[in-house]
């Protein structure tokens, strides 16, 4: 919803997220088809690294990612994902966060607002790159 919101208004002046997954891709792979994609036939035209780069120039961060996980461990093709679905424990690693979102760096550089946009948080934990990361953009 964050991703969303900053990249569809533009009095949005940052945000800073975390992702139940890496991408609607992402989901599709893993068998979780359409689980958190809301919108219909999204792919046809993006993925959440294009809907990220809409928000550029203005900062924006990409804290984490993850794959849902079944609490009932069922592979599923498509129903709602409460209250079968808890939030992600097993993250992605550092490294394909920031290949995953390759293409929104990239388009940040085009705006030459390459410095407004990051992913992962290296060895810091959550609440410290939060307040790191607003204390820098505000």
């Amino acid at each position: 919803m964050a991703l969303y919101s900053i990249a569809l208004d533009e009095r949005i002046a940052a945000a800073a997220v975390t992702m139940d997954s890496l991408s609607y891709r992402q989901e599709v792979k893993s068998g979780l088809e359409n689980i958190y994609a809301d919108v219909p036939r999204i792919l046809t035209w993006g993925d959440t690294p294009q809907v990220a780069a809409l928000a550029a120039p203005r900062p924006l961060a990409i804290f984490n990612a993850g794959v849902p996980s079944s609490r009932k461990e069922k592979s599923v093709s498509y129903f709602s994902p409460l209250p079968g679905f808890t939030a992600p424990t097993a993250r992605v690693s550092e490294h394909e966060l920031r290949d995953g979102y390759d293409w929104t760096k990239r388009f940040y550089g085009v705006m030459g607002a390459e410095a407004n946009f990051e992913t992962g948080l290296g060895d810091m934990p959550l609440n410290e790159g939060i307040v790191r990361w607003f204390t820098a953009n505000f």
